[in-house]
């Protein structure tokens, strides 16, 4: 991969993470479905610019199942349904505590990154430090918000975090197949969610 490649790789890694953090100071829904189809979007470039840039095509699946699914089909799917679920309290979470464990949190990735540095490239070192991080936010997220949406936005951010280590990890066998996995694996979590909603919203009647 050339030096052009490298940067702009980067750049899009930056932004992915950039939402990680923004998902984080959310206050409305809404809000946090857009974020996280963004969030997808940006995934979808990096595998498709992974695929052009090291020769890797199997990546182009990778990418256009993530920017058909997780960039217009779940971010379309949660916004039907917040019309449809009752709206619930948002959590007051103060946001310079919550801001400050997720860079403490994205500084451990690094840290746990450390270790296996020298038997990677730069730029899957890098990458696989910025999805780990993700998973972290992620995860600090679902502590942070009790709503159901916001939950199952957590999830799914979580699940962009393990697809970009896949894409990441470049080369590796099964990549394009654990990708695949994962984007079934969210499908099948929104499918039980519809399913769900109108029984949530007759409870409430």
């Amino acid at each position: 991969m050339s030096e052009i490649g490298y940067d702009i790789a980067h750049l899009f890694g930056a932004a992915v993470l950039l939402t990680g953090f923004t998902l984080l100071t959310g206050r409305r829904i809404n809000v946090m479905i857009r974020l996280l189809a963004l969030q997808g979007a940006l995934i979808a470039a990096l595998a498709t610019w992974t695929a052009w840039t090291a020769g890797i095509p199997a990546l182009l699946i990778t990418g256009a199942l993530t920017l058909g699914l997780k960039a217009v089909v779940v971010p379309i799917v949660l916004l039907r349904l917040q019309r449809r679920i009752p709206p619930t309290p948002l959590s007051t979470v103060r946001l310079a505590p919550l801001l400050l464990a997720a860079l403490g949190l994205t500084a451990l990735a690094i840290l746990l990154m450390a270790p296996i540095s020298n038997m990677l490239p730069g730029l899957a070192r890098e990458q696989l430090a910025i999805a780990l991080s993700m998973i972290f936010l992620a995860l600090l997220l679902m502590i942070a918000r009790g709503e159901m949406l916001a939950q199952v936005v957590a999830v799914f951010a979580l699940e962009n975090g393990l697809i970009l280590a896949a894409v990441s990890a470049a080369g590796m066998p099964l990549v394009v197949e654990m990708c695949v996995a994962l984007a079934l694996l969210g499908m099948l979590g929104l499918a039980g969610l519809i399913g769900l909603a109108p029984r949530e919203q007759e409870t409430v009647e």
